[in-house]
């Protein structure tokens, strides 16, 4: 008879709080950067840094305090989850806007 035995990994909940003044000084910033693009443009930056921000938060880093080995970092990472040159390439351009 085959184990049907389920397991299940919970993982601890991590709480965002909005109102942390580095939360919202980042998200300020991020909206005024993109504010001054066309609608296609703000729409693909704000993925871009949608998605940067989520993964200096996950490695707890600062957005305002990003250096060039987090950027690299953050490229090795976009290769190992296997995204496209052109697609680590544009995200890559897009920070350095």
């Amino acid at each position: 008879m085959a184990d049907t035995t389920n397991t299940t990994t919970v993982h601890p909940a991590e709480v965002v709080r909005y109102d942390d003044p580095v939360i919202i000084t980042e998200r300020v910033a991020v909206a005024a950067f993109i504010a001054g693009y066309t609608d296609p443009t703000r729409r693909s930056y704000g993925t871009d840094l949608r998605i940067f921000a989520g993964w200096c938060h996950d490695h707890g880093i600062n957005l305002f305090g990003v250096k060039r080995p987090h950027l690299e970092t953050f490229a090795r990472s976009m290769e190992q989850q296997g995204r496209m040159p052109s697609t680590i390439g544009r995200r890559l351009s897009t920070l350095s806007s």
